[in-house]
Formats: C-alpha cells, sequence, structure tokens
C-alpha cells in the first residue's frame, strides 16, 4: 500500500506499476506540487504477459491463477485446507477470514505483478494502513515439494500477522504503532512450521556456533533472521513440547513484547533463554564424530562476500580447464568463468534486474557446457524461457551481446524453452549433440531430451513426480538423475500430489528403448541429488545420509556408494571433472554463499561420514514403534507431526471411511525424515541437558479448528473490486500557503491493476484548498491514467480579497524501455482565473485557458537500503509546454533537468549527490519564475521579503516554483526564471553503522546524522556569471523619470549552505532537524535552524 502526500512530490516517488504516473508528473509545474527536491522517479515492472486471472474458492481460501497453472490451483487449495488445520493446531489461532492466494507459474512471472512495491509511511507519515496481511503470491519454483513448504510457510506468515496484529481495523490500528516484532519471530515460525529441523537450519546452527564461540546472540540474528528465528522456534519444541510454541505467540500478542512473551511462558529470563539456545545447537555439534574440514579459504574464487550474493551453477568444462559460474545481486546476475586455478576471470554474460521489494530468481540462469568453447544459458527474458551460447573466452563476441543486453528491445524472441514455464537444470552429451533438460509446463515438471536436427524436445518422462538434475553417461546409453518417485513392482511412477514427499533419489533412465527404461539407483530416507557421471559405470551425487549434504561415490554395477567429501558446510551445488579432478562447489561460511575450485581433487577410497545429532535425532524417532495391545498416550507434548498425526486420527474418527491417502512406506519400513519433525528426545550419546519443567504460564488456548470442507468451487473469472488500501491524514507547510492539513484516501483492486486516489489539502480558512482525484492503469506494459486538479487560493491585499483558480486535466501515457528506464508523455489541459470581489464591474478578473503536453524521460535503478538510504543512481529530463487559448495571452513552458546518485562509501554510510537545473521558457509578463531557498516542508519557515502572495496574475501565482534544498537561507533567497542547484549529504545512520546486534527500537534504528553541502543560484542571463545577469545588472530610473542608470557589479552570485543535522522516525513521521550556515558574497551568515518532515532527496 503507496503512502501518497498530497502536495510532496517525493509522496509519489515509489512506483506501483510498470511507470506509475504520479500526481507530481501529472501536474506538472503547480505551486504546491514543485518541490523540487522531492522529485518522483520511480523504477518499473513491466508485464509482458496478459494476466486473465480465474478462482478457485474453499471453505478458507480463494486460490487465484492463470493459464497454464490450474493444476497447481486445485492442488493448491486441498493441500492449503489440511496444511490450516496442523498449523492452527501448532498455534493455536484460527483466522478471522479468508486468505486469498495468488499463484504464478515462475518467479519471473511474479516479477511482473503490480503487487508488494515497497510502501514508505515516512515520506511525510501520517498513513494508516486499512488492510491485513491476507493476500500472498506464490510463484511455483519447478518441484512440488518446494510448492507445498511456500504454501505453508506463507499460511503460518498470514496466520501470524492476524494473530499479533489483529483481525478487526481497531487491533490492527494499535498493533501497528504498539507492537514491534523482530525479524526473526513470524518468518523464523513460519520456516519452522514448513520446515521443522531442516537441513539449512541445522547448517547454518552448526557452522554460526563454530564461528562465535561466545554466548552473543545478535550475530545470528543479523547475519540470518529466518534461519536463527527457525532454530529458536525449533529448540522451544525441542525442549520445552510444541505446546509452548501456543504459549509464546498468545502471550506475545497480549502483551505486546516478545521477551515477556517468551520468559513468562517458559519461566526463563530472556537472556538466559537466548544463551541455552545457543548452549544447545553447540553442545548437539561440540564433539562430531566425523572430522569435518573447512573448505580451503585459499581455494575461494572470491575472497569476501560482504554484499551477501548468491552463487549458483557452478560447471566445469569438458576438458576440466574452466569453471562457469553464476553470481546473484539482488535479481541482478552475471556468468562469469574462471582458470581451474582461479584466476583469470571473465563475464561473459549479464542479464536480471535488481528488485529487493520483491522475489528475486535463485534458480535461474541455468548453465551447462557445450564443448570447451561455448557455455549455454538458460534464462527468462520477456517473459518467457530462452536459450543462449556464449563464448567462454569473453573477447568482442561477448562484449557486443553485453551491450545488446543493455539496449532496449521490442517485441518478442521465440525459442525452444518459450513453451516451458521454467527450466531447472539442463545437460549437453558428451558430443554435443543432444540436450536433456528438466522443465515445466502446466505445473508438472518432467525430463525433456532433444536430439540432433530437431527443434521439438521429446518428454520421456510423464507424471506428478518431480524429476530434476538430469545428466547423460559418457557413453550416451543413459540419463541419471533425481526424483521424488514412487515406483510400483512395474516400475511405474504412481502417486497423486497429496502423496509427495520430500525425499529425492537417484534413478537410471535407459535409452535403449526397454519396456521399462527407468531403474532405481539409491533408495535412502534421505535426499540423493546432482548425479555427476564419472564412467559409465559410476556416479557422484550430494547425499544428506549424515545430516549434512556432501559428495558420494556410487557403482552402477552394485549400486553402493561411499562418502567422498567431510566438509563441514552444506554444498549446494558442485560439478567434478574426473579427468583433471578439478572440482568447483557452492558452500556457506556463516550463510554467505563462495565459490570454491579445487583443481585436482583426488577422490578418496575410505572416508567415513558419522551421522549428526539432528540425523541421529530423526532417524530414532523414525523407526517404526513396538506394537501395543493398548497403546498409552504420550507422556510428552506433541510436536508438529504429531498433532498433524491427531487431527487427522479425530477427523477419521469424526468422518469415518474416505480419507485421503499417505504416502507408501519404503519396503524397509522406514519413514522419511526430511517430511517429520519429531517428540523432544534427543539422542543420549550428546548427552543435552534435561529438559525443563512445564512453563510458569498457560494461556488459554481457543477451540480447535472446524473441520474443513474438502469442497472446491470454481473456477470462476476474476471480477475487478476495489477496497480501500489506506488512509492519510498528515499536516503539511506549502512554501506559498502555509500550515494545512492533508487528507488523503487510496482504493485498487485485489491485483493493484486499477488504483484510485482522491485527496484534499485545506487551510483554517476552509477556503483555500487543493483537491485532486486520479485514476491509474497499470495492467499492461504501458500504462495510462487520467487526473483531475482543482486549487482555490484566497489572499488578501490591497484590492481586497481576490480568488485565484486552477482546474487541470491531466490523461499521462507511460512506457518502459527497460526496466530501469522509461518515457511518460501526455496532453495537459489548464484553466487558471482571478476573481476580485471588491470589483463588481469584473474589469480586473482574470479568466484563460491553456492546452499543451509534458513529457519526462526517466532513469531509476536505485535501490531503498533502509528508511531515507538509497544506493544507485536517478535520472530526469522532462519539458512541459502550454499554448494559451486566449488571444494576447503568450505561450509559455518549462524544460528541467535532475541527477541524481547515492554512493555506498563503508557499510550504511552513504554519499549522496544532486544537481538540478530548471528554465521557464516564453510567458513574456505572466512568466513564472524560480524561488530558491529553504528546504521542503519547513515547520519553522521564514521568507526573504515576506511571502510571494502579491503577484497579480495567476499564471504566475500557480506556476511559480520554490527550488530546494538551499539550507542557510529562507524562502524567496533568490528568485529568476532558471536556476542551478548542487548539494551533497553524508547520511550515517549511526546506531546501525557502530551497532553489532539487531536494533528493537524504531527511533534508534532510523536515527541519522547528515553532513551537508549545498551550492545553487538563480539568474536569467545565458549564465550565472553573466555581467547581463539580473543579479549583476541592475536599472534604476524610468518609470515618469527621464534619466535612467544601468549599475552592474560582479558580485558571487552562488549562494553556499553547510552544515549538520539528525534525522528519524517520531511518532509515525520522519523528522529532521538541520543547522546550517549561509555564504553569501563572501559573507557567512548563520547559524540558521530548520525542522522539517519528510525525506531528504
Amino acid at each position: 500500500m503507496k503512502h501518497l502526500s498530497l502536495l510532496s512530490r517525493r509522496g509519489y516517488g515509489r512506483p506501483a506499476g510498470l511507470a506509475v504516473v504520479v500526481l507530481g508528473l501529472l501536474l506538472p509545474g503547480s505551486a504546491a506540487l514543485a518541490q523540487t527536491a522531492q522529485e518522483p522517479f520511480g523504477r518499473v515492472r513491466i508485464q509482458y504477459k496478459e494476466f486473465n486471472w480465474l478462482q478457485l474458492s474453499t471453505q478458507n481460501f480463494t486460490i487465484y491463477y492463470y493459464a497454464g497453472g490450474e493444476g497447481n490451483a486445485r492442488h493448491a487449495a486441498e493441500y492449503a485446507e489440511k496444511e490450516l488445520q496442523r498449523i492452527t493446531g501448532l498455534i493455536g489461532y484460527y483466522p478471522y477470514s479468508k486468505t486469498t492466494i495468488m499463484l504464478y507459474n515462475s518467479v519471473g512471472d511474479l516479477r511482473q505483478s503490480n503487487i508488494g512495491l515497497d510502501s514508505d509511511k515516512y515520506q511525510t507519515g501520517g498513513e494508516t494502513s486499512l488492510t491485513r496481511l491476507t493476500k500472498v503470491q506464490i510463484a511455483f519454483e519447478g518441484q512440488q515439494t518446494r510448492f507445498k513448504q511456500d504454501l505453508s510457510n506463507r499460511i503460518t506468515q498470514v496466520l501470524l500477522n492476524d494473530m499479533m496484529y489483529g483481525g478487526s481495523l481497531k487491533e490492527v490500528i494499535q498493533s501497528t504503532y504498539l507492537l514491534q516484532l523482530p525479524n526473526w519471530f513470524i518468518s523464523g515460525a513460519s520456516a519452522y512450521a514448513s520446515q521443522g529441523w531442516s537441513v539449512e537450519m541445522d547448517e547454518y546452527m552448526r557452522t554460526m556456533t563454530k564461528a562465535h564461540d561466545n554466548n552473543k546472540s545478535a550475530p545470528f540474528f543479523l547475519r540470518n533472521p529466518e534461519l536463527a528465528g527457525q532454530s529458536v522456534w525449533n529448540y522451544i519444541a525441542e525442549r520445552y513440547g510444541y505446546t509452548s510454541i501456543q504459549n509464546i505467540l498468545n502471550l506475545t500478542r497480549i502483551t505486546r513484547d516478545v521477551e515477556v512473551g517468551i520468559s513468562s511462558s517458559l519461566n526463563v529470563p530472556y537472556k538466559v533463554f537466548l544463551k541455552d539456545w545457543l548452549n544447545y545447537y553447540r553442545q548437539l555439534n561440540s564433539q562430531p564424530q566425523t572430522a569435518y574440514v573447512e573448505p580451503d579459504e585459499a581455494r575461494r574464487v572470491a575472497r569476501n562476500n560482504r554484499k551477501g550474493v548468491l552463487y549458483s551453477q557452478p560447471v566445469v568444462s569438458p576438458n576440466g580447464q574452466r569453471l562457469a559460474y553464476v553470481q546473484n545481486d539482488r535479481g541482478r546476475y552475471r556468468v562469469l568463468v574462471v582458470n581451474k586455478d582461479g584466476r583469470g576471470r571473465d563475464v561473459i554474460h549479464r542479464g536480471g534486474y535488481k528488485t529487493p521489494d520483491q522475489e528475486v530468481e535463485t534458480r535461474l540462469p541455468v548453465l551447462a557446457w557445450r564443448g570447451n568453447g561455448q557455455v549455454a544459458v538458460a534464462e527468462m527474458m520477456k517473459g518467457d524461457m530462452t536459450l543462449q551460447l556464449r563464448s567462454a573466452d569473453g573477447g568482442l563476441a561477448s562484449m557486443t551481446s553485453r551491450l545488446k543486453s543493455l539496449l532496449p528491445t521490442f517485441g518478442k524472441t521465440t525459442s525452444i524453452f518459450s513453451p516451458y514455464s521454467q527450466i531447472n537444470n539442463l545437460s549437453y552429451s558428451p558430443d554435443g549433440k543432444a540436450l536433456v533438460f528438466s522443465g515445466v509446463r502446466n505445473g508438472q515438471t518432467d525430463l525433456y531430451l532433444l536430439r540432433a536436427g530437431s527443434r521439438t524436445p521429446e518428454k520421456i518422462t510423464n507424471d506428478i513426480f518431480d524429476d530434476v538434475d538430469p545428466t547423460f553417461l559418457p557413453g550416451g546409453g543413459g540419463i541419471v538423475f533425481s526424483s521424488n518417485r514412487w515406483l510400483d513392482s512395474a516400475g511405474t511412477a504412481r502417486g497423486s500430489f497429496n502423496t509427495i514427499v520430500n525425499n529425492y533419489d537417484l534413478f537410471l533412465y535407459h535409452l535403449d528403448g526397454r519396456a521399462t527404461p527407468v531403474e532405481p539407483l539409491v533408495s535412502t530416507i534421505s535426499n540423493e541429488g546432482s548425479p555427476r557421471a564419472i564412467s559409465d559405470s559410476e556416479v557422484l551425487f550430494i547425499g544428506e545420509e549424515s545430516g549434512v549434504r556432501s559428495l558420494y561415490r556410487l557403482s552402477l554395477a552394485t549400486k553402493q556408494y561411499r562418502p567422498v567429501t567431510s566438509f563441514l558446510p552444506n554444498i549446494k551445488q558442485y560439478d567434478y571433472n574426473p579427468t583433471t579432478g578439478t572440482l568447483g562447489f557452492v558452500a556457506a561460511d556463516e550463510a554467505r554463499d563462495f565459490v570454491y575450485v579445487y583443481p585436482n581433487y583426488a577422490l578418496p577410497e575410505n572416508l567415513t561420514l558419522y551421522k549428526t545429532a539432528r540425523q541421529e535425532t530423526l532417524e530414532d524417532r523414525s523407526k517404526p514403534a513396538p506394537a501395543k495391545a493398548t497403546p498409552a498416550p504420550s507422556p510428552t507434548a506433541p510436536t508438529i507431526a504429531n498433532a498433524q498425526e491427531q487431527n487427522q486420527s479425530q477427523n477419521q474418527s469424526q468422518q469415518g471411511a474416505g480419507t485421503e491417502p499417505t504416502a507408501p512406506r519404503r519396503s524397509d519400513g522406514r519413514v522419511n525424515t526430511t517430511d517429520y519433525e519429531f517428540d523432544e528426545d534427543i539422542p543420549a550419546s550428546r548427552g543435552s541437558a534435561p529438559r525443563r519443567s512445564r512453563p510458569a504460564t498457560v494461556v488459554a488456548l481457543p477451540q480447535a479448528a472446524p473441520t474443513p470442507s474438502t469442497g472446491v468451487n470454481g473456477p470462476f473469472r476474476y471480477d475487478t473490486r476495489f477496497s480501500i488500501d489506506n488512509v492519510v491524514s498528515s499536516l503539511y507547510v506549502d512554501p506559498l500557503l502555509g500550515f494545512g492539513v492533508v487528507g488523503q484516501a487510496n482504493m485498487a483492486d485485489l491485483f493493484e491493476d486499477h488504483r484510485i486516489q482522491a485527496g484534499i489539502f485545506a487551510l483554517t480558512d476552509l477556503r483555500t484548498s487543493n483537491i485532486y482525484a486520479q485514476y491509474i492503469n497499470l495492467k499492461h506494459r504501458y500504462d495510462w491514467s487520467l487526473g483531475y486538479q482543482k486549487q482555490a487560493y484566497f489572499f488578501d491585499d490591497n484590492r481586497g480579497r481576490t480568488r485565484y483558480g486552477r482546474h487541470e486535466v491531466s490523461p499521462t501515457l507511460a512506457y518502459p524501455l527497460t526496466h530501469n528506464l522509461s518515457v511518460r508523455v501526455g496532453p495537459r489541459f489548464v484553466n487558471v482565473s482571478r476573481q476580485v470581489f471588491s470589483d463588481l464591474s469584473n474589469t480586473e478578473d482574470i479568466n484563460r485557458s491553456y492546452l499543451g503536453a509534458a513529457g519526462e524521460l526517466i532513469f531509476d535503478n536505485s535501490i531503498a537500503t533502509g528508511v531515507n538510504m538509497l544506493e544507485g543512481t536517478r535520472m530526469k529530463i522532462g519539458y512541459t509546454k502550454l499554448n494559451s487559448l486566449n488571444n494576447g495571452t503568450p505561450n509559455f513552458g518549462k524544460v528541467y533537468i535532475d541527477l541524481r546518485h547515492y554512493q555506498k562509501i563503508h557499510r550504511q554510510l552513504i554519499w549522496a549527490n544532486r544537481a538540478s537545473f530548471g528554465q521557464f521558457i516564453g510567458g513574456g509578463n505572466t512568466r513564472p519564475e524560480y524561488r530558491l531557498g529553504g528546504m521542503d516542508n519547513w515547520l519553522n519557515n521564514d521568507y526573504e521579503g515576506g511571502r510571494p502572495t502579491d503577484l497579480q496574475d495567476p499564471t504566475q501565482i500557480f506556476y511559480q516554483q520554490f527550488v530546494t534544498n538551499l539550507r542557510g537561507f529562507n524562502y524567496n533567497k533568490r528568485t529568476g526564471p532558471k536556476y542551478v542547484l548542487f548539494n551533497s549529504e553524508l547520511r550515517l545512520p549511526i546506531i546501525q553503522y557502530l551497532s553489532r546486534k539487531p536494533i528493537e527500537s524504531g527511533f534508534f534504528r532510523n536515527l541519522q546524522l547528515t553532513a551537508f553541502g549545498d551550492m545553487g543560484t538563480t539568474y536569467a542571463g545565458s549564465n550565472p556569471f553573466n555581467e547581463n545577469n539580473s543579479f549583476n545588472t541592475q536599472v534604476t530610473g524610468g518609470a515618469g523619470n527621464p534619466f535612467t542608470a544601468t549599475v552592474v557589479n560582479f558580485r558571487n552570485p552562488l549562494l553556499y549552505g553547510y552544515g549538520a543535522g539528525i534525522r528519524s522516525t517520531i511518532l509515525g513521521f520522519y523528522a529532521k532537524g538541520d543547522v546550517a550556515w549561509g555564504r553569501e558574497d563572501y559573507t557567512e551568515k548563520g547559524p540558521k535552524f530548520y525542522l522539517t518532515l519528510g525525506y531528504d532527496f
């Protein structure tokens, strides 16, 4: 939900669609809308597809989908209802209303959505959101198991947000200001509910406790709040029982304090609780039986990863001499190639774009070597999957393709991958004549084989299961792949969405045409994936059997395997060349990715890996319990999985037959540990501390959730309906009109493709006002809007009371050239008037109309890294021309340029610079002027020579423009038809910069110190230093005096200001305090104090 301020153009600075056309653009030049320090820029989102939404409805959910997603939508509808019962049993809360789930066929499709752009209520303050987090967007990422986890995670987030922040409007408003939850609280609980004691979380705590041997918890929460939070909730369930989770959540909601909720529920001081939490994981991993080794830092391709970029897709060339990999920085990625010794790094491909306010595509691009000279890159371009070949040597061909990617593109491209919503993996045959890949069509992931001479891939698997990571055997006789399929006695995959589990095994697909082509290779209760053939008889793969993702060597003849690596962190992805022994892999160090390349890694023969504490615990619990005639109730509190089983047994007793089938068990009777979370027992060999006693405080839990209705209604067509997102009630100080009140309401449809905004700025005289309304359509690649504004100003001057009026109708069309560059144009119709109430003859009244156009070219690749903190570049070039429709009234126009750059200096220290220029063209005696000096929304403002309300012409009244920021001076310090202004600021969020722990207080987290310098002037000549400039050349006499004199002086026309300030969020407003000294004609003035609201430029 976007916060929009009526009179601050910065209020429209964040787009809510492809190229959001905001009121500041629609109404250029208006006095109340001309704060140039707050110019709107805005990133764009491009819609390459036409999303025709359909919906399914269940008792508790509404599922939206489009073409190609019906299968996943029906799966999601049924699964979400069942998951809701499990999750409500875990957290002890049932939702007030239905949850809306919007399904996308891929992350690339989701990134075209207009939903979820960063809304910022501190641009002026006073925003009240009227919406709860009851709608979520989920992208199918190519695997059904991941899809299930995402559904569980997002449903839990919705329930917890509803629980913590209230289901009624009153509770939402109260909790927004009174409840401040740490980042790990909800995200960690959602991750635990969906994944339990996961391998990723276990690795995070294993590596972090080794790196930080003290009891300080801050580094854990700072580096990865979600994994740290997941480990906290897992610790609570393991040590105190899962019912303690319900107590903590309910007490936190009541007391609005996380520390009180935890300490009161567990009867443990909060600091002691954190210490016990760390000691729990430190003790589990203190004496591993396996002598794990850290990857050699000298083998890192990049020595550090301070930015937290993601690495993926390490692939070794067929001759083992080079390694290609992907570097992803918040959505913008590069494909790099290095020699096996880590030197000679070349960038061969670039793509993507940064979207920190959206889900980032981390699985693309997918890489594969085709011979030793080319790298195949599968990526999403213009909404479709494409396959491109890039030279591995870089050079001119690589540079040409990189330059081409920076240029705007038109039309659509076709590729053999166009029919697929996603490509998970691909692999070329050793001779380069065949390609096998894992592709997604209609929500189903299967293997496809593209043979030489054909452009139509052959589907070689066809079932609901996820078939991924295909690779050719060197002789071309088969394809080894990973899948979570279940095979019946005939070797046929059987199952449904409900029976899919997170357990991947290895299979061999024979290409000799046999009746049963799929042969199982490795089948355990852990996951096996990423096979790499080292010969026709041996395969390497990643296995989790020990609890750590390591490499194993498999013999296809005996189907026996043994470990060949013993690294402490999980191996996320890898590749290996058996000829040279080159091993390249991605692993994390303290939750930061690194690429390692070992030029000569010999596969050990007698390596033994022992199981981690987590693996032992989960396997102990998965053993079948001995049969008992009369099973006794469990003496300990059940965990998530047991709670689900109890709910299912209760439902079965109530409903009788007709329950959904469960996934079949393995032939050896073991249960898949990756799909369950178990009771609180810990292996005795680990010697963990005894379990604590029952919590001292127990909150009464709500009744069990009602039994879900299994019926799915639909599909129905999406019906566009509007609802109020938020309202704004704020204070604003207009430099022309003075102190007033802002009121605004924003409405949007469900997908935020259609928006209606209306607002008013009014003074206390109840006459002077500024009213506007606009409709914005963001559904297509081009955006269009229609705005209307009515202004009425009342001034008392020497002629008595005078009313100035202005009406403007402003259609606008916006078209994005790239994700950072857009063009915005539109016609303008304006009517301005003056009415002198004391003149009954109406001879002094003025009424004139203008017809013209406005256009802008906007570049914006800036990234918001915090409140009032940006990184990147912004640029705007604009031109407005208004032609008079009245005889005798001159036409006028305006040209303006605004360039800004935000450079990170060190950690959170930002150096912000701005250069701007403006010029009014034409206008004759009614030409408006720029008024330089002061700051936007200056509460304790002052004027040079008084407030400029004595102008006679309505065009000058409404189109004069106040130019800021020039600190050290008053409003209206200099006036002229041209201006030039430079600003430079150092912005330091001091507490964030110095602290090494999470900062819960919004005031201290956003507390910022600044040092600034401003320089600018207004002028009328060709340049500010020209002697014909009105500032240096003054004419006296005339007007009846027979003598005139021209006085020329050579004063310095530039005004300088410098000083320091402090900023932070206070009561929902972003408040700034500055002290500045001004320097005019080599004379210093000041200090001058400024108290303002809203962001800096």
